[in-house]
C-alpha cells in the first residue's frame, strides 16, 4: 500500500555478531582449528588464495613504506600475515611501517593472538600482538 513502510528482512548488528561468534571465518570451509593452528592456518590461507589470488596481487602492488594500516574484521588474520610479511623487511632499513587490527568477534582476536604468535616464532619478534 503507498505510503506504507517496508519492513526490514536485513539482520541486525547482534543476529551478525552471535552468526560470526557461532561460525569462525573458515571453519566450514577447511575444518575446525583444533589444536594445531599452524596446520589450519596453512588450510585456511591455501583455500582463501586460491579462490581470492586477487587479494595477494593487491597487496603486492602497495608500497607499505612508512604507512600505518589499520585492518578492520580480522577473520583469521590471513591478510594481516600477508602485509607483515611484506613490510618486515622495511623494519630492518628503519622505515616505521605499523600494522593493527580490530575485530568484534572474540574467537577472531584469539586466534589471530595464535597467529601472530607463530609469525613470532617464524619471523623473529618484530612484531607484537
Amino acid at each position: 500500500m503507498p505510503g506504507q513502510m517496508l519492513k526490514s528482512t536485513t539482520p541486525g548488528e547482534q543476529a551478525i555478531r552471535d552468526y560470526w561468534n557461532a561460525h569462525p571465518c573458515g571453519d566450514h570451509q577447511v575444518g575446525s582449528l583444533k589444536a594445531n593452528y599452524e596446520a589450519f592456518f596453512a588450510r585456511y590461507d591455501k583455500f582463501r588464495y586460491r579462490r581470492e589470488g586477487h587479494i595477494l596481487r593487491r597487496l603486492n602492488a602497495i608500497d607499505f613504506k612508512g604507512k600505518r594500516v589499520l585492518e578492520i574484521g580480522l577473520g583469521e588474520g590471513a591478510e594481516s600475515e600477508q602485509i607483515i610479511r611484506r613490510w618486515r623487511h622495511l623494519v630492518r632499513f628503519g622505515f616505521n611501517t605499523r600494522i593493527s587490527g580490530a575485530s568484534l568477534n572474540p574467537t577472531a582476536s584469539e586466534r589471530n593472538s595464535l597467529r601472530a604468535t607463530g609469525m613470532r616464532q617464524c619471523l623473529g619478534n618484530t612484531i607484537s600482538s
